[in-house]
C-alpha cells in the first residue's frame, strides 16, 4: 500500500476547445472552483489565476462574473453535491452523456453517487468507461454546444472537466 496521498479530484480547465495550463489535482472536500486569483491550495482552484494571452472576450466576461464559483461537498451517504455560488447559471454534462442540465445560483444538486462506483468492478479493458462514469463537465454561464470539429465533442467559452481520481484508483487497485 502506497503512503502517497492520492488526489480526490483532477480538474482540467478549458476555454472553448483549448486546454489552459495543466490539470490540477485537489485533495479534499469541500472543494471550490472560482474566478478569483489565489494560488492553488489543496481544496480550491482559482480560474482567474490562469493566464491565456489568446483569451476571447466572451470567456473573459464569464470569468469576471464567475465570482465564488462552485463548491463540491460529499455527504455521509457517499453522494457528491454541487452548489452554485456564482451569479451565473452553470451547466452540467456527464462525460458519458449528451444531456446537460442547468444549476441556477444558490442551488445545490447531486452530481455523483459513489456507492454504485465502489461496488462495481471494472475490468482493465473498461478503464475508459470508469473514467467516463467518474467525470463531469461543468460550463460557467453558457450551455455546452455540440461540436463535431473537436475531439471532445462539446465546447463552451469557459468550462472544466473534473474526474473523481481517488475512485478510479480505488477500483483499479482492488
Amino acid at each position: 500500500m502506497s503512503s502517497t496521498k492520492l488526489p480526490a479530484f483532477t480538474i482540467q480547465y478549458y476555454e472553448h476547445e483549448k486546454k489552459i495550463d495543466f490539470p490540477v489535482e485537489l485533495f479534499k472536500t469541500p472543494l471550490k472552483v472560482d474566478g478569483f486569483f489565489s494560488p492553488f491550495v489543496d481544496n480550491q482552484f482559482c480560474l482567474g489565476y490562469l493566464e491565456n494571452f489568446r483569451r476571447k472576450a466572451d470567456t473573459l466576461n464569464y470569468l469576471l462574473n464567475l465570482g465564488h464559483g462552485i463548491e463540491f461537498t460529499k455527504t455521509d451517504n457517499d453522494i457528491y453535491l454541487i452548489k452554485n455560488l456564482s451569479n451565473l447559471n452553470i451547466y452540467i454534462l456527464m462525460k458519458n452523456s449528451e444531456e446537460q442540465y442547468s444549476v441556477e445560483p444558490d442551488i445545490c444538486k447531486p452530481v455523483f453517487n459513489l456507492k454504485p462506483l465502489f461496488q462495481h468492478k471494472f475490468l482493465p479493458k473498461k478503464v475508459g468507461k470508469m473514467y467516463d462514469e467518474c467525470s463531469v463537465r461543468i460550463s460557467f454561464g453558457k450551455p455546452f454546444e455540440k461540436s463535431n470539429e473537436f475531439e471532445i465533442g462539446f465546447i463552451s467559452p469557459c468550462w472544466i472537466e473534473m474526474t473523481l481520481t481517488r475512485i478510479v484508483n480505488f477500483n483499479l487497485e482492488n
